[in-house]
């Protein structure tokens, strides 16, 4: 019986070839020139193979328990129905430019209006329509050989139907991966346009019924320019120009820890900086607040954005926008490779080189037990493969050793004093370890070269009250070995950090963002958080903003910081931006074939309508 499920599979993987053929025929002209074609085919069958399983599932089940003939009558109409997807957007992707999900169900859905149009989809699709059918009638026509496949020697059975079972299970999920296939595994380093054709229909239809709900969003008011807004950088704030930049994302560093002595080191380095008095994270996540950082998008949703089909729009990331301008592009983090899909987002993101445990070279020895590599370990293989990227690069450093359960290595237990919470030893000794690093580079030439820019993914455990302003409240601060930094402006957030860094490196070119340059003052700057699913809010000068689900606003003032507020039936002159940033967001993500109009191009020096 095992034969005959893979007799399925095979004919399912060569429907799902066949169509996918078709599409990059059809749809050729929206890829770009440069395309990689054998990377897009390699790597768009094992989306056709995960596929492939999922569509021959109910079949391997009716086999296992001997019905065969149930086996083909289950095999032929669901073969036949992901065709049909499959085909549908050979045509259907002029218009939308991507796969099509559940929403191809809710626009049939509309009968009043799809039914009157029915004969006229038939007539101009009637190509692909026999297309369609001949290909489901003929794979329907060989499985009906597939129940005349003789039957196995019996001792052959069990050993065939436990491997075969195993091998199911793994493809099911995508493989041997610490998370399972995701869209964002579909991305091609430096072709944004390949998503699209290395998924397959069936796979990113699947995937989309299992993404979490989005939020309500409010409509743009009339007032304000939609997000992203095409911004020019301003020659006058470039104090490092065409300079190597490192960012250093610091696990679950509080602004608090700093404030409190837990890294001294780190302190030291912000003085000599340059830091943001009020700087904010925007989730509580790891996998939300990376592409906050890199990409200026967070995740606004129940579930961070990479996990879900949305990941594609997280478009014109920091690495994607320097690599155009000649800089080498690496993402270093000691975890496992694969962890929160790290490596998928930054291959995306378009960095071309990507250190996780698998790269260092004692991934065994060093490793910490739980997530990867001790930091100070890592931190010493990253200064040394710093040196030997050209330049001007970028590269990000993601630590990990302060996330729980806050382990330092054993032989270190001593050498940092505990604090009340658990996490205040961890910090120690990643401040330690920053150190460490930051001595071995001092006399690097390239160091000297670098604009160094330290923030954290999200905030850590309190021994404070919670506060809902204190709960996102992370550094932002920005280094030059040497150097005198310009003052930054005195509230930020992690989506600020793309065009502060463009602007300080000199970026020439206009560039769509969603965040805004520290390097000038302005009073109508705010900083977006997600406190709970749904829940969203902004800290602005003087004023927190929340806005629920139901679409009411409420507003508090600052009495004297945003840790102490007071209710209050004002709003602040930047709520309307913010609004209008949520507005957009949204209509970028349900409709990213149109997405929203870009507004004027501005300097650094200009305020743009509606403030941000």
């Amino acid at each position: 019986m095992w034969v005959r499920g893979w007799a399925y599979q095979a004919l399912t993987l060569l429907g799902l070839f066949i169509t996918r053929l078709a599409f990059l025929w059809w749809n050729k002209p929206f890829l770009a020139p440069e395309a990689p074609l054998f990377a897009i085919w390699l790597r768009g069958m094992g989306f056709d193979w995960v596929a492939a399983t999922w569509i021959c599932l109910p079949a391997w089940l009716s086999l296992l328990v001997g019905w065969p003939k149930l086996a083909l009558w289950l095999w032929r109409p669901l073969l036949a129905l992901f065709l049909a997807l499959e085909v549908i957007d050979v045509g259907y992707f002029p218009y939308t430019h991507r796969r099509s999900g559940p929403e191809l169900l809710e626009i049939l859905s509309f009968w009043q209006d799809s039914l009157p149009a029915l004969g006229k989809y038939v007539r101009d699709f009637s190509a692909g329509f026999l297309f369609w059918g001949l290909l489901a009638a003929g794979l329907g026509a060989a499985g009906g050989y597939v129940n005349r496949l003789p039957p196995v020697y019996v001792r052959l059975r069990l050993f065939g139907w436990a491997v075969s079972l195993g091998i199911l299970g793994v493809s099911a999920r995508g493989g041997l991966r610490l998370k399972p296939l995701f869209v964002v595994d579909a991305a091609l380093e430096g072709c944004p346009t390949c998503t699209p054709f290395v998924l397959n229909t069936t796979f990113f239809f699947v995937r989309t019924l299992q993404q979490p709900p989005l939020p309500p969003w409010p409509k743009l008011p009339p007032n304000v320019l939609p997000y992203p807004r095409l911004w020019q950088a301003n020659p006058q704030y470039a104090f490092a120009p065409r300079h190597n930049v490192v960012i250093l994302i610091l696990e679950s560093l509080s602004q608090a820890y700093l404030a409190q002595g837990y890294a001294p080191f780190l302190d030291s380095l912000l003085r000599q900086g340059a830091t943001v008095r009020w700087s904010f994270a925007t989730n509580s996540r790891s996998a939300e607040g990376i592409p906050a950082i890199l990409s200026s998008f967070p995740s606004w949703g129940e579930e961070p954005l990479i996990f879900t089909p949305y990941a594609s729009r997280i478009q014109n990331s920091l690495a994607e926008i320097l690599q155009k301008w000649g800089y080498t592009t690496a993402f270093f983090h000691g975890g496992n490779n694969g962890t929160m899909v790290l490596d998928s987002y930054a291959k995306q993101a378009g960095f071309r080189h990507y250190f996780g445990r698998r790269e260092y070279p004692y991934p065994d020895r060093d490793y910490d037990g739980t997530w990867g590599i001790w930091d100070e370990p890592f931190l010493h293989f990253c200064a040394d493969q710093l040196d030997r990227l050209p330049e001007p690069f970028l590269a990000v450093i993601f630590t990990l050793s302060s996330h729980h359960p806050y382990a330092i290595p054993a032989e270190l237990q001593d050498s940092f004093p505990p604090g009340p919470l658990p996490i205040h030893r961890a910090i120690r000794y990643t401040d330690w370890a920053l150190r460490r690093f930051f001595s071995r580079i001092g006399s690097r030439p390239w160091a000297k070269r670098t604009l160094f820019v330290f923030t954290a993914d999200h905030t850590g455990p309190s021994d404070e009250p919670y506060q809902v302003a204190r709960q996102f409240h992370v550094p932002i601060g920005f280094y030059l070995m040497g150097k005198a930094v310009p003052a930054p402006d005195t509230l930020a957030s992690q989506i600020d950090i793309l065009p502060s860094v463009l602007e300080a490196v000199g970026y020439p070119h206009p560039v769509p963002i969603w965040g805004r340059s520290v390097w000038h003052k302005d009073s109508l700057r705010w900083a977006p958080q997600k406190p709970l699913p749904f829940l969203l809010q902004a800290i602005g000068p003087g004023y927190l903003v929340q806005h629920t689900p139901h679409g009411k606003l409420t507003s508090y003032r600052w009495k004297g910081s945003p840790y102490e507020l007071e209710r209050t039936d004002t709003l602040p002159p930047w709520w309307d931006d913010w609004i209008g940033y949520l507005a957009s967001y949204g209509l970028w993500l349900q409709k990213p074939q149109m997405s929203p109009a870009i507004g004027r191009t501005t300097t650094s020096s200009t305020t743009t309508e509606g403030g941000r």
